[in-house]
């Protein structure tokens, strides 16, 4: 089953996809923005926990969670 977060992660690799690099797309999880950007080649990925910015350690957590998530659904787009 998918969850939330996995299903706007699929909306972003679709849009991404279609994008010129340096696009971004942004998705809300739980109270924490989440921006994922295509930037020199790469994927960036920045989470904000609203309305405050997180912690060094609490925006690696969100990290891992979402780049688990896009390596789970074999997205069109790697890290």
């Amino acid at each position: 089953m998918m969850t939330d977060l996995e299903a706007k992660l699929g909306e972003a690799a679709v849009y991404l996809d279609e994008q010129p690099k340096g696009s971004s797309f942004e998705i809300t999880y739980e109270n924490v923005k989440i921006e994922i950007q295509w930037k020199l080649n790469q994927l960036m990925i920045k989470a904000f926990h609203l309305p405050y910015r997180m912690t060094d350690v609490e925006e690696r957590k969100i990290r891992g969670r979402v780049e688990e998530a896009i390596e789970q659904r074999n997205l069109p787009f790697s890290l």
